[in-house]
């Protein structure tokens, strides 16, 4: 499990900067790892989640752009957007799909980590209501 949120959080940090610097994941992955170690995670999810992203990121954000209320995705800051991608590529899109609470409460945890004090309830409800639309 440690290792599951690991990657969740390495997977951010890349998907973050390939927003920020507009790069392809293969590209963002490899300056990564030329950076930082990768330990204590599985490289394979972490990969899974940044290339699983990045293939389905124009369904990803259709589908954010309907979950969100009063908000464009283009006004979202690139951690909360990041976030948000993550916990729908894994409820919606992954070959092993994660049980909705579990994506959901993973992605709350990474807002809390590293979005601002409002990060982890906005994640919680924008979320939550994708899980309603595609209940897993």
């Amino acid at each position: 499990m440690i290792r599951r949120r690991r990657s969740r959080e390495q997977a951010l940090q890349i998907l973050y900067f390939m927003d920020y610097a507009d790069v392809e994941a293969h590209e963002a992955r490899n300056l990564f790892q030329g950076h930082f170690e990768v330990k204590n995670a599985d490289a394979s999810y972490m990969q899974t989640l940044i290339f699983g992203v990045e293939d389905h990121q124009v369904a990803i954000d259709e589908i954010l752009e309907k979950a969100l209320e009063h908000w464009k995705l283009y006004r979202l800051g690139k951690i909360d957007k990041s976030i948000l991608r993550i916990g729908v590529y894994e409820m919606v899109f992954a070959v092993e799909k994660i049980a909705s609470p579990v994506a959901i409460n993973e992605a709350v945890e990474l807002g809390k980590k590293y979005g601002d004090e409002k990060t982890s309830s906005f994640v919680n409800g924008v979320l939550d209501r994708v899980a309603k639309e595609y209940q897993r």
